[in-house]
């Protein structure tokens, strides 16, 4: 997350984190994003990740 800093006119700064790959972990996230504000999310996952036919 990159906010503007608290201080400092024009710096920001940046929290990351791990978040789970539940459906309540990711209304929690939601929530607090915009909690602070955030208007643009970019998320990260790693892994391999295979598309199944038919589903």
């Amino acid at each position: 997350m990159r906010l503007p800093h608290e201080r400092i006119e024009g710096r920001r700064t940046q929290r990351v984190w791990n978040v789970s790959a539940t459906t309540n972990a990711i209304l929690e996230l939601g929530d607090h994003l915009l909690c602070q504000g955030v208007t643009r999310v970019v998320m990260e996952a790693t892994g391999s990740y295979v598309r199944r036919e038919g589903a």
